[in-house]
C-alpha cells in the first residue's frame, strides 16, 4: 500500500456535462473548412491534399482483424465557374447551410483568394453568425436520418 499512498485520491465521478451544442456545431463546421483550407492550399501548389483514418480489415487467410491505414475520400466545398469565378458554400451532412437568409452560395474573383474567405467564415463561425443555420440544419438532418432507419 505504500506506493498506492503516493496517488492523491478522490471521491469525483465522471461529470455528465457534454460539450455544448452550439459549440460542437461550431468546432465541426470549423474543423471541416480547415480541411477545405488545406485543400485549396495544395490545389494552389499543384499538390493534391490525402487524408488517411484508420480501419480494421480482416484478414483473408486467418480472420484477424488488421490495423490499417487507408486514405479517405475530401469531398470539396468549392468549385471554378467557367468565367474564372470561385464559388464555395457551407455544409453540415450534405445539407446547405443558407447564409444571409437564403443565399447557400459565395463568389469569389479567383482561387488565390478563398483561404482568405475561409478565414473570414472561420470569425463569421467563433461570433456566433451561424449558429442559428447549423441548428437548422442539425434538425432537418436528425428527420432525414430518423426516416432512412424506419425504411
Amino acid at each position: 500500500m505504500a506506493v498506492l499512498n503516493k496517488l492523491k485520491i478522490s471521491k469525483k465521478t465522471k461529470s455528465n456535462q457534454h460539450e455544448p451544442t452550439e459549440q460542437r456545431l461550431r468546432r465541426m463546421l470549423r474543423e471541416k473548412l480547415m480541411e477545405q483550407r488545406e485543400m485549396v492550399e495544395a490545389e494552389l501548389q499543384g499538390k493534391q491534399l490525402v487524408k488517411t483514418t484508420t480501419k480494421y480489415i480482416p484478414n483473408k487467410v486467418t480472420g484477424e482483424l488488421i490495423q490499417q491505414e487507408v486514405p479517405r475520400q475530401l469531398r470539396k466545398w468549392y468549385w471554378k465557374e467557367p468565367d474564372g469565378t470561385v464559388c464555395i458554400h457551407l455544409l453540415y451532412g450534405s445539407i446547405k447551410l443558407p447564409i444571409n437568409g437564403e443565399n447557400t452560395t459565395i463568389e469569389i474573383k479567383s482561387l488565390d483568394e478563398l483561404p482568405k474567405t475561409i478565414g473570414v467564415l472561420m470569425e463569421a463561425i467563433d461570433a456566433g453568425e451561424l449558429d442559428d443555420a447549423l441548428l437548422a440544419a442539425m434538425e432537418e438532418r436528425k428527420k432525414i436520418m430518423r426516416g432512412i432507419k424506419k425504411a
